[in-house]
């Protein structure tokens, strides 16, 4: 019974996930192709971005609830850290799928949409293989961090030397 509740809470959530990456496509097309650009063209330091920003931020919130007058930046800073872990997956989803599109398409230009699905497929299967599919999780969330913080960072730089920031 725990086996079945358990398999059916990640279906609920791979669902989920499918949806709020559909939404994430549709709203933000230029960012996602930013940010997998970036890792395409960086993917080491978008794990080294990844497993600063996972032992980093923490610390920085402990600190900040610590201090009275920081709570309220350190309740942000959980939520911006939840976020971007669950987020992570969705743009790694993206860059596999791109990827094993690429394998067997060669020529023209290659759907967001049908990347994404093909990709978090491919992961929500991988990490249901046991202790293998822990590790594979683990590699998608610090290179998925690393990617959406090092894309952020890179998108704020965009817009200072646009004068828009």
């Amino acid at each position: 019974m725990l086996a079945f509740v358990i398999m059916f809470m990640k279906i609920v959530m791979f669902i989920a996930k499918v949806i709020v990456g559909i939404i994430i496509i549709a709203l933000f097309k230029k960012f996602v192709r930013k940010v997998m650009d970036t890792f395409i063209s960086k993917p080491w330091l978008s794990l080294g971005w990844g497993f600063l920003g996972f032992i980093v931020i923490p610390i920085v919130v402990m600190i900040l609830f610590a201090m009275l007058i920081g709570f309220p930046i350190a309740v942000f800073g959980t939520y911006v850290y939840t976020i971007l872990f669950y987020l992570s997956s969705i743009f790694v989803a993206l860059v596999v799928g791109e990827k094993i599109i690429q394998l067997f398409k060669k020529e023209g230009e290659i759907s967001l949409y049908v990347s994404f699905i093909i990709g978090i497929i491919v992961l929500f299967v991988l990490g249901l293989i046991p202790i293998l599919g822990f590790i594979i999780n683990v590699i998608v969330l610090l290179f998925g961090a690393g990617m959406l913080l090092l894309g952020s960072w890179n998108l704020l730089k965009e817009m200072r030397e646009k004068k828009l920031v």
